[in-house]
């Protein structure tokens, strides 16, 4: 008689009960694993800006509350199974510690709500409690014992590790730093007893790392906040003083590791502008040669310039979204290092177990040797996940700006002289190298009028995920929102805005010394600055002027039998500008080819953010909306929904009079301005200078007055190149006082 036939109803009715326990948990653990790495990768990808979709976006804070209430279902199921049987224990454990990933990528921040951290932190200490009990009752037999409670005392420590990062990461960034640096600001330019350098940054005593470290008191007669001087604080004058080890001419030779502690100074001092606190600095001599005469003075002065600010917003965006702050609050994160190599030795530990505890049922019935084939399998995918998130937690931390900035500064406090050639180059490689590339290097693009009479989606990106699923919700655009494929900003338009900036040294209040420069008439374009509806309206003004740079777009393939007979402006504008920029011939074609790039860039550029990011302009967005839909609803009537980009020229050149000085709707003054410009200005190369030109101060006129929150939230999806001007700007001291910007940003 075989084992099966053997078997008391009783007793097998109990073997059915306890497998298909074993199922419900397996499954449990399947789904669960998959719940949490779900939201791992779309935060992960959302980050580094591979996906853009706001459906996917939304799923980590769906499934999050779920996914807490099922650990703690979890928990119980797993409490009521046999005692001998801790493999599922360990299962639970490292469901949790994933879990705690997960949140600490997808909420954690140094600027998060106190009552929702405070939530956050109560479940995981529940979770651990009652996880702890689950421990307490296992049977100390078990192999799978001193693993169990090696894997719950990491989550216990991980818990405290982050309660006392967050405390000290408050007191390194969070509102008192950001205090003590506005004090300090205050009275910075007293401490230059020798003058000041701005391209060696003698003088520039600007905060990088160490003023949490040093007592700040209150000192008689002046009353100001002051300290001792001590070894502990960096700054940036200290920072460029030091030229030994891997800060050495020869190992940096362009200062690109010295740059990252420039943009970290940087970056606190306008994290100001976000509380409230005041650019005190800016009145001050220093402050404007710092950006003049220091970074535009750089030999390749555009790509270096953006490169700091870049990385000094990347470190922006990582204050206010990630947990770098509270990662880094004592330095670089060892214990997630040390967690690592303990995970790893424990994983294998539990894989080698795991496996035998799998050989020892090969004479087990073949639903127990299945049952325990998917445990092991279950067991080691767990094992894997745990390990490939913690692996990301230290890469991603070992190659941030956060942990180059961190070793910088340990450099500069030490006393270690003289260079060791092997090791220079190798932590000059490890600071040059960045994984977290987490800002747009992109810029949107808007067409007037290509898109006034076209409606539906939005653009849909070129991406598989967004595909799948936001087009499946997307609903219809208002008339005229139809937004072009985003492009690659272009060198060329950096260069363009620099030595724009360069040449006005910060004043844009002529706004018609862009055409005085170009040796336009005054008087024929002065009604530009005079007429009523675009005197002090930078939304106007932009928008006349895009409609006249579109207009000089379409004119050099008027004669292109090709293109005389269609309506397709993606057809016309991909014959058009990128045509242009493809040929190779005379000097006078590269500079046409030069500035034709920057004219049209920055026009669908500014059009772009009149029509999708107002909040960035100086303007209420409601009152940017209501505009924009009536110069939609005035260039639809002016054209009478006309598609043909030749129909739309041959109107403008024959029907539209002479330029006066009468206020008139925006579509009149720009095709006014269109024609002028191809009539009075009949040679292309200059004609498309003067519009770079008057794009590149038109563009650095309205950055420094757009809404500070505005730019806060944009830097969630990647940030804008407007926040790039913006900041740069008020490190020169062009800024506009909170007080001042154009109504508020809700």
């Amino acid at each position: 008689m075989s084992n099966n036939s053997s078997i008391a109803p009783d007793v097998a009715d109990q073997i059915v009960t306890e497998y298909t326990d074993r199922i419900i948990i397996a499954t449990f653990a399947s789904v669960m694993a998959f719940g949490l790495v779900l939201p791992y990768a779309i935060t992960i990808t959302r980050f580094r800006l591979w996906h853009s979709s706001p459906i996917l976006e939304k799923i980590p804070q769906v499934i999050s509350s779920p996914l807490a209430h099922a650990l703690s279902i979890g928990v119980g199921l797993v409490a009521v199974f046999p005692q001998s049987d801790s493999l599922y224990s360990i299962w639970l454990v490292i469901l949790a510690l994933i879990f705690d990933n997960v949140q600490a990528i997808s909420k954690q921040s140094l600027l998060e709500r106190t009552a929702d951290r405070m939530s956050r932190e109560y479940v995981f200490l529940y979770n651990c409690v009652i996880i702890g009990t689950v421990v307490i009752k296992t049977d100390r037999r078990s192999d799978f014992y001193h693993p169990l409670v090696a894997l719950w005392c990491l989550l216990v420590l991980k818990f405290l590790e982050r309660l006392v990062n967050y405390k000290i990461g408050d007191r390194s960034y969070g509102i008192k730093n950001t205090n003590i640096v506005a004090s300090y600001m205050e009275r910075e330019h007293l401490l230059s007893h020798d003058g000041f350098n701005p391209q060696t940054m003698e003088g520039y005593k600007y905060l990088v790392m160490g003023e949490e470290k040093v007592p700040w008191n209150i000192k008689h007669p002046s009353y100001n906040l002051d300290h001792e001087d001590s070894n502990e604080i960096v700054t940036l004058e200290r920072v460029w003083a030091c030229n030994n080890r891997f800060l050495n001419p020869t190992v940096d030779k362009d200062n690109r590791i010295k740059d990252v502690c420039l943009s970290f100074a940087l970056f606190k001092l306008i994290r100001r502008r976000f509380f409230g606190f005041p650019a005190s600095e800016s009145k001050e001599p220093k402050t404007k040669q710092f950006v003049f005469e220091g970074l535009l003075s750089r030999p390749g002065k555009a790509e270096d310039v953006f490169r700091v600010i870049k990385t000094e917003i990347g470190f922006l965006r990582d204050f206010f979204y990630t947990q770098y702050p509270i990662a880094f609050a004592l330095g670089f994160p060892v214990f997630s290092v040390l967690m690592l190599i303990v995970m790893c030795a424990i994983s294998i530990s539990i894989s080698a177990k795991a496996f035998r505890y799998e050989e020892s049922f090969q004479n087990e019935i073949p639903m127990s040797k299945t049952i325990k084939d998917v445990d092991h399998r279950i067991t080691n995918g767990l094992l894997v996940i745990i390990i490939m998130t913690q692996i990301l937690e230290v890469f991603s931390y070992t190659f941030s700006d956060w942990m180059k900035t961190t070793m910088i500064s340990r450099h500069v406090r030490s006393k270690i002289q003289g260079t060791i050639p092997v090791i220079d180059q190798i932590l000059g490689l490890l600071t040059k190298f960045t994984f977290n590339n987490n800002l747009r290097n992109t810029i949107g693009q808007y067409s007037l009028l290509k898109s006034y009479n076209k409606g539906g989606c939005k653009r849909v990106p070129n991406n598989f995920i967004y595909r799948m699923t936001c087009t499946m919700v997307l609903t219809r655009m208002p008339e005229g929102l139809q937004e072009d494929k985003e492009i690659f900003l272009p060198i060329e338009v950096k260069s363009a805005v620099f030595d724009a900036l360069k040449i006005s040294k910060g004043d844009f209040t002529d706004r018609l010394a862009p055409l005085r420069r170009n040796k336009v008439p005054e008087e024929d374009v002065r009604w530009l600055e005079s007429d009523t509806t675009l005197k002090d309206r930078p939304i106007h003004t932009i928008m006349v002027w895009h409609i006249a740079t579109s207009l000089c777009e379409i004119r050099p393939l008027m004669n292109q039998p090709i293109i005389e007979h269609t309506n397709d402006w993606t057809t016309w504008f991909a014959k058009s500008l990128p045509g242009c920029l493809r040929k190779k011939g005379t000097l006078d074609e590269h500079v046409l080819n030069y500035h034709m790039l920057v004219a049209s860039s920055l026009s669908k550029y500014c059009a772009y953010l009149v029509a999708f990011a107002p909040e960035l302009l100086p303007t209420t967005p409601y009152l940017a909306k209501k505009t924009f839909e009536r110069i939609v609803s005035e260039t639809s009537d002016f054209f009478d929904n006309e598609d043909r980009p030749t129909t739309q020229y041959e109107k403008v050149m024959k029907d539209i009079p002479q330029i006066d000085e009468n206020g008139e709707k925006i579509i009149d003054m720009g095709t006014k301005l269109g024609r002028y410009l191809m009539e009075k200005i009949p040679d292309d190369a200059r004609r498309w200078k003067v519009m770079a030109d008057v794009w590149a101060d038109l563009i650095l006129y309205v950055a420094p007055k757009g809404h500070t929150s505005g730019h806060l939230q944009k830097l969630a999806n990647g940030g804008e190149f407007i926040t790039h001007l913006w900041a740069l700007l008020y490190h020169a001291g062009i800024v506009v006082s909170v007080s001042d910007e154009c109504g508020s940003f809700t």
